[in-house]
């Protein structure tokens, strides 16, 4: 492969090489080197070297650049005789062609340009691309793998992103490609070979949990991520270890819980106890779960007095009861807002379509020239967007059918208009013919009023019409016919 004419489309990811660009909002660049040369893009004065693009190749730098003006500089570094130049760009966060940088010959004021032989670059850069292209392609699918074994693997080895891959792989050493692949691979066995030890860590990360949370309404002071009480972070760890050290940290935990506990008297936890349940109240109102009855309420001293009289075992069953109810109102709400803009999202994709529509609809009806009126027929999409939102599927079907229900009526008027106006013409000619000829014929079939003929033909059908024309040529034929015997 001695030259690449369009074959790849490569996203690099710039962040590799300059972290400072992966920072805030991002767009893409789409680089065009259309000279037979080998090209390296620079990006300011002082940053040094971001890529080679090969001859006659469109990369794609996609994700990585900041939004804004940027300056590179473009070089030919196996082109005898020629300076570099600086150009300006602008990216933007839609692919617009103010986003596309084209590398031709006469900016460097040559008609055509060729790399040297001895210059080392050319055919190893596409291959390299190639290569990086197919290593990045196995690495998403073995992080889609991960994902569906419900391994939770993180950071940049699984990243679901074509273009991190590609750029570590054009930046790695041939043999770390392999390593790094073996090592996805050696994880996703390990991955399998836990499947067993899952519904273990799922119970020991719960029980970590509910230990954590009652070490914190006692007052404890532990803290570090053996005290998390978030259950995934408990579940993440007892899967990354064996389950001799999980077990260590369970039976740690469970004996600072109760060396804890006996430390604490029942006033003091009770104390602790409503300082809780006044969160979660409060956490109750934030969130609008609309719980209610004696246990939310965020009055301290309604909690504290429950719990004297419950005694420790009841509150904090009461405790979990409440952090359980809490954790079901989070989970709806989540599941109800991603519902929300799940319908959000369908009613828009409905309504845009509605609205183009119903534009579409507005444009053939004036290039017919039907003259149609009303809010049914207006060119402005957001009108028809809007007032969609508010309807249902039936009421915007039936808008669509109307519309298109007097389109055809009017494209069949229009057609009917011009096959009306050819019959009155030749019905007019006739007419003048017969005049010319002496036939004295008369009656309706022959007058010379245009619009007679014009609007009976409207009323008429195509065979009614053709008999007529057909009439009035058969009675000038024979009214020649019977001139020319007198002659």
């Amino acid at each position: 492969m001695s030259r690449l004419v369009g074959m790849f489309v490569i996203a690099a990811a710039l962040a590799l090489s300059f972290p400072a660009w992966a920072e805030g909002p991002s767009g893409t660049l789409v680089v065009r080197n259309q000279t037979d040369a080998t090209m390296e893009i620079l990006r300011d004065r002082e940053l040094g070297l971001i890529v080679k693009i090969p001859v006659r190749t469109v990369l794609v730098l996609e994700g990585y650049l900041p939004l804004g003006r940027h300056e590179v500089q473009v070089t030919a570094p196996c082109v005898a005789g020629v300076e570099y130049y600086f150009e300006p760009f602008w990216v933007s966060g839609n692919a617009t062609a103010s986003n596309v940088l084209v590398i031709t010959p006469d900016k460097f004021g040559k008609s055509l340009m060729f790399d040297k032989p001895d210059c080392g670059v050319g055919p190893d850069i596409a291959d390299t691309y190639g290569r990086c292209v197919e290593y990045a392609q196995k690495a998403l699918y073995q992080g889609r793998l991960g994902e569906e074994n419900g391994c939770r693997f993180k950071g940049d080895m699984w990243s679901d992103k074509l273009a991190v891959h590609i750029a570590w792989c054009l930046a790695a050493q041939p043999g770390e490609l392999a390593a790094k692949a073996k090592a996805r691979t050696e994880a996703l066995a390990r991955c399998e070979a836990d499947k067993s030890k899952r519904p273990w860590c799922e119970e020991y990360a719960r029980e970590a949990s509910t230990q954590s949370t009652v070490a914190n309404v006692h007052g404890c002071g532990f803290s570090g991520e053996l005290w998390n009480a978030e259950v995934a972070v408990h579940y993440d760890y007892c899967m990354a270890v064996d389950r001799e050290e999980a077990q260590g940290a369970q039976a740690s935990r469970a004996k600072a819980v109760q060396d804890c506990l006996d430390e604490r008297t029942l006033d003091l936890f009770c104390e602790n106890f409503a300082a809780a349940c006044v969160r979660m109240q409060q956490d109750n109102l934030d969130q609008g779960c609309g719980l209610e009855g004696a246990a939310w309420t965020l009055e301290s001293a309604v909690h504290y007095e429950a719990c004297i009289q419950a005694g420790q075992e009841d509150a904090e069953k009461s405790l979990a009861a409440q952090q359980a109810m809490l954790d079901q109102c989070r989970e709806r709400k989540e599941r109800e807002k991603a519902e929300e803009q799940a319908r959000q999202d369908a009613l828009d994709t409905r309504c845009g379509a509605y609205a183009d529509q119903a534009v579409a609809q507005y444009n053939e009806s004036q290039s017919l020239g039907c003259g149609f009126r009303g809010d049914r027929w207006l060119p402005d999409y957001g009108a028809h967007y809007n007032w969609c939102l508010g309807a249902t599927d039936q009421q915007t079907g039936y808008e669509a059918s109307e519309r298109q229900k007097e389109l055809d009526a009017c494209r069949a008027k229009m057609s009917r208009e011009g096959t009306c106006r050819q019959y009155a013409n030749t019905a007019v000619d006739q007419y003048a013919t017969s005049q010319a000829m002496g036939c004295g014929f008369g009656g309706d079939r022959w007058q010379d009023n245009y619009d007679n003929h014009f609007n009976w033909c409207m009323g008429a059908t195509d065979q009614q019409t053709v008999y007529e024309t057909t009439e009035r040529q058969k009675a000038l034929a024979a009214c020649a016919s019977r001139a020319n015997q007198n002659n």
